[in-house]
């Protein structure tokens, strides 16, 4: 009777062996990675996305500025600001700088390092005193819109265009690379038909949103858009379409983002603003909140932050459910309020909201990032105000 106890506990033991996943299937490049956990030295952040231009580490942001070709640091503590040039007796005036980027961008801080990408080919990397400049690797399979580090992995989006039946076709295709492999020829992972796209990163899936413009009508004098949504599983190398939803032709896509578990995306109009989420039962991206915000939205913690470049470079911020946060003006000097100003949200935090400003006039003033706190009862400030340098 014993034996026979034994005998079936073993073939359990065996069967349940044999349901277990296999390591050596696995695409994760280290067992640290196998967690849906942040892991702060090598997940992306989120708060980072498409054309933020901005990192941290735990002591200080690192930025670019339209108009100067360095690269920058704030530190947190101190809140001093300059060039981030580690080289002795610099004068931080040529292609000889460690902090000159020349156009770089796509600013990521991982394992220690900052990271950045010059035309759109080639990862740099350098330590975050200013020190050790390098070329990393080239970046394979042309020029990218869009970069992003994350577990291991070199992630890129690039938009394309090609001739289908006479007819040109613009396509965004996502590819993904070993860091630090410069022999590897990138992994395909999508292409698409679109005109604009959005990332964000949990754990080990990636999202990416994709619009797209289509006919509805046979003369195509109306044009709505499709918005789609995917995921693409890093451990398991599976691609799968979350959703695909029509978006009325009024209404344009601002911004993505992954917030404790829902995916939400923000809508701007001529005359109105949206919060609309993927849901998952349905799989489909629905409205949930109108905004009547007339301005591009961006979407931050629990709230979404609408901001124009024209009439005083006036914001406005509203929670989730529609309710009034903040508003106001950032410009004030009634000499150059009707100009036309540059604006790049750099940061929305749970607290506050960095905003770089840039003057259009060619005799303009300095680039200037604001930090706007969600709490009216506290002013806006002044945080950096950087100087043209263009070469």
């Amino acid at each position: 009777m014993y034996k026979k106890i034994l005998l079936l506990c073993l073939c359990l033991f065996l069967a349940a062996c044999s349901n277990a996943p296999d390591p050596a299937s696995s695409l994760l490049l280290d067992p640290q990675f196998d967690t849906e956990e942040f892991l702060p030295d090598y997940d992306f952040r989120n708060e980072f996305g498409k054309w933020r231009n901005m990192c941290e580490s735990e002591d200080a942001y690192y930025f670019t500025v339209t108009g100067n070709t360095y690269l920058h640091y704030f530190d947190k503590k101190t809140e001093s600001y300059g060039v981030l040039c580690g080289k002795p007796e610099c004068s931080h005036s040529g292609i000889n700088c460690n902090a000159y980027l020349a156009g770089g961008g796509n600013l990521m801080f991982y394992d220690g390092y900052v990271y950045w990408v010059q035309q759109g080919t080639l990862l740099y990397r350098m330590r975050p005193d200013g020190t050790e400049r390098e070329l990393v690797q080239s970046l394979r399979g042309g020029i990218s819109n869009s970069v992003w580090l994350h577990r291991g992995y070199v992630y890129a989006v690039q938009a394309v265009s090609r001739v289908v039946e006479g007819e040109n076709q613009s396509l965004i295709r996502l590819t993904q690379a070993v860091l630090g492999d410069t022999d590897q020829e990138p992994k395909q992972i999508l292409e698409v038909p679109g005109v604009d796209y959005f990332y964000q990163v949990v754990g080990n899936t990636v999202y990416l949103g994709v619009k797209h413009y289509v006919a509805t009508d046979e003369t195509n004098a109306e044009l709505s858009f499709t918005l789609s949504l995917y995921a693409y599983d890093s451990d398991l190398g599976t691609l799968t379409t979350l959703a695909e939803t029509l978006v009325p032709n009024h209404m344009d896509v601002d911004d993505m983002r992954y917030l404790d578990g829902n995916i939400y995306f923000s809508s701007s109009g001529d005359t109105d603003g949206a919060l609309l989420q993927y849901n998952p039962s349905t799989s489909s991206i629905d409205l949930i909140q109108d905004m009547e915000i007339a301005m591009p939205l961006h979407v931050g913690v629990e709230y979404v932050f609408g901001i124009t470049g024209r009439d005083d470079v006036r914001f406005c911020i509203k929670d989730f459910q529609g309710n009034l946060l903040r508003e106001g003006q950032i410009i004030t000097d009634p000499t150059i309020s009707k100009e036309v100003w540059g604006i790049v949200p750099k940061l929305l935090a749970s607290d506050r909201i960095l905003v770089l400003l840039v003057d259009s006039r060619p005799d303009g003033q300095p680039s200037t990032i604001y930090e706007i706190p969600l709490d009216p009862a506290k002013p806006i400030r002044t945080l950096i105000s950087i100087e043209r340098k263009l070469s």
